[in-house]
């Protein structure tokens, strides 16, 4: 392993372990663990890297169904039901590990395409984890942009919602990644989908935060044979 990795991998248990302490202490981090509390403050606290080995032994706990339990955790739920995820949008030490997840399942991603505002958190992270551009449509068109890749979409009541992406980002060939914070009837996700093909790029996958309900994954299934991805599905 090159210095480099060792350094990646040191870094990476650094943020995941920012994200287990959130709602914990550390004699309770230090329990599941088996590292003494002092050694996990100085880590947390990035006074100190852990040696490689106690780093590998800090992400063997960073899992697919360690990370969906803590995201849940962050989720509110009000009197008729709508999901609140303000808290887990702007938990930005979990969302740096689970980018760090995303990007470890999609390695040859060359760009990532989300939909402003709210799948730009996650995306920008994911981003970064994979040191490829982020890109991101718009409602309405970016001033100083000259042509647009558009895409659209109705809603039930017959008003359209355009999308907008500066068409000179996005190139025919290009590897992307579709990343969202929320699926639902998977209407955006269309819109995103359909901006890539109509570009001739490539999709390699989707990645949301959060499924509800199969609707919106069976929507996308008809029209892409890339991996649909969700850290919590929900009924």
């Amino acid at each position: 392993m090159t210095r480099e990795r060792e350094l990646q991998t040191q870094l990476r248990a650094i943020k995941f372990l920012r994200a287990l302490k959130h709602g914990r202490t550390y004699h309770e981090l230090s329990q599941m663990l088996n590292i003494s509390p002092i050694v996990l403050n100085r880590y947390v606290k990035g006074h100190v890297l852990p040696e490689l080995a106690r780093a590998e032994q800090i992400l063997a706990f960073c899992t697919h169904k360690e990370l969906a339990q803590h995201a849940q955790q962050l989720l509110t739920f009000d009197e008729d039901g709508f999901i609140d995820n303000t808290a887990l949008l702007a938990d930005t030490s979990f969302l740096a590990t689970v980018a760090d997840l995303v990007a470890s399942r999609f390695p040859n991603t060359s760009k990532v395409l989300t939909a402003a505002v709210d799948g730009l958190p996650l995306a920008v992270l994911v981003a970064a984890a994979l040191s490829v551009p982020c890109l991101f449509a718009k409602r309405e068109r970016e001033i100083g942009a000259s042509a647009f890749i558009e895409s659209r979409y109705k809603l039930s009541g017959g008003q359209m919602v355009n999308y907008f992406l500066p068409a000179a980002i996005l190139r025919p060939n290009d590897r992307v990644l579709i990343v969202d914070d929320l699926i639902r009837s998977g209407e955006t996700q269309a819109v995103l989908l359909e901006m890539v093909q109509m570009t001739k790029a490539i999709p390699v996958g989707i990645f949301l935060l959060i499924q509800i309900g199969e609707e919106g994954v069976l929507r996308l299934q008809k029209s892409v044979f890339c991996p649909i991805e969700a850290l919590v599905i929900l009924d």
